[in-house]
């Protein structure tokens, strides 16, 4: 009943072949529970986000072709779930029941999760590592994930073409020595239907704009109001939050457009404000609109990597001073931001069902430039994620191919078996017809 109600939430299981030299479906094997001796498929946790589905795939066929071990992916909707997921929760989905039990899983059929954002739901995490089944942290993906102000290369190129202005960096911002709204629509090109009331944002949250006060000391940008909380002051209409430095003349403002409640404000408002940035920050009414405003306006806006989102646009991140993290203890958050470790998490009984992929997933390393092309040959193509993915490997077997794991390395429990003399030997000096087999 346990594992019927599981696999009924996953995704159909891959079965194709993709690579000339792999495993013929028919020729995979399943995992087997040392304890048990029960066989079941490798479970890849994906969550659903783009970077997530594109490495999930090209790990999934790599096990599946060179390794020969049957997979199933089975989608959750978010990190948090996922950590529940790989720890054996049969309903990670279920906000109100992660079907853990009373007690904690005792076995999960969930093995894999890559693009894993370990370090933003620490109490979760900890959460499953008092289960009996506790996720295991890998290495990194090799990149870092990011979420920041952006813009378009394009209004790059046109101040730096037309005065040798550098808006990659925060001085070119700097309303004092420059005027960086020449480059950026005004916050009036936007037609209000495309926004949220600044009241219906982050911008009425007491907690963050108290937060920004006592950073900042600008108490002309807000307003506290009779019961004592503190609110964004948007002037006119009351869409737009102004920076200090554009306050008195928002036709000098540079247009800023962020989504949900207002991705990103607390960092945004400060950097403005302490690095006298003219912004006009405002939040698309809609996640459409909030994509739609940055897509066809010259705008900044809030943007997270690695997503395929803006990638046609070619995006810049304007750089700001180093991470000063006294400050950030403190609430001052102007500074530059840390790059958010993304790793890989495994189950707790992975190296004892298949000990040579734990070292295969992790050796598995890209870089950002990697999964950018991964995710824009996706969006540009329309196809899915698995054949994108199959592409992907016939075409750069240059850069998978290290990941690989040495047949002939040994690990405990398991033996390297001559398949010419049928015997287990005692060295690994001569490897060939060596394969890893389990010796009890």
């Amino acid at each position: 009943m346990l594992r019927s109600v599981l696999f009924s939430l996953l995704a159909p299981a891959a079965v194709a072949q993709c690579l000339g030299n792999g495993t013929h479906p028919s020729l995979r094997k399943n995992l087997v529970n040392p304890e048990t001796g029960e066989s079941y498929p490798l479970g890849i946790t994906v969550p659903a986000w783009a970077a997530s589905y594109a490495t999930s795939y090209m790990a999934g066929i790599l096990i599946q072709d060179l390794l020969g071990i049957n997979v199933t992916y089975s989608i959750v909707t978010g990190q948090v779930e996922a950590f529940f997921s790989v720890a054996g929760c049969l309903t990670p989905n279920n906000s109100s029941d992660r079907g853990c039990g009373p007690e904690g899983p005792s076995v999960t059929y969930q093995h894999l999760q890559m693009e894993t954002w370990y370090g933003n739901y620490p109490a979760v995490w900890a959460q499953t590592q008092t289960f009996a089944t506790p996720p295991k942290l890998l290495g990194s993906m090799g990149y870092e994930g990011t979420e920041d102000m952006y813009f378009s290369s394009r209004e790059l190129s046109a101040a730096y073409e037309t005065e040798g202005l550098a808006l990659d960096y925060w001085t070119g911002f700097d309303a004092t020595w420059k005027q960086p709204g020449l480059y950026f629509d005004q916050p009036s090109a936007v037609n209000r239907s495309m926004l949220k009331p600044c009241a219906d944002t982050n911008l009425y949250n007491d907690l963050m704009m108290s937060a920004y006060l006592s950073a900042s000391g600008d108490t002309d940008g807000v307003v506290v109001q009779p019961d004592g909380k503190v609110v964004g002051k948007c002037p006119g209409d009351g869409y737009f939050w102004l920076s200090p430095s554009c306050r008195s003349d928002p036709t000098k403002c540079v247009l800023y457009i962020t989504g949900g409640g207002g991705y990103g404000l607390s960092g945004v408002l400060q950097r403005a404000t302490r690095w006298n940035i003219p912004l006009a920050f405002g939040v698309g009414a809609t996640w459409g609109d909030f994509v739609s405003v940055a897509n066809t306006k010259k705008s900044m806006f809030y943007w997270w990597t690695p997503d395929p989102t803006f990638l046609e646009m070619s995006p810049v991140m304007t750089k700001f001073p180093a991470h000063d993290k006294q400050a950030w203890e403190q609430g001052d958050i102007s500074t530059a931001a840390l790059g958010v470790f993304i790793g890989k998490i495994v189950s707790h009984d992975l190296s004892a069902l298949a000990p040579r992929l734990v070292g295969f997933l992790d050796n598995i390393q890209i870089d950002m430039d990697t999964i950018n092309a991964m995710m824009l040959d996706q969006k540009t193509s329309g196809e899915e994620w698995e054949p994108v993915m199959c592409r992907w490997l016939q075409n750069n077997p240059q850069i998978w191919s290290s990941w690989m794991p040495d047949d002939s390395t040994c690990f405990p429990k398991f033996g390297m078996f001559d398949e010419i003399t049928e015997q287990f030997v005692s060295n690994r000096d001569d490897k060939e017809g060596l394969r890893l087999d389990d010796c009890l």
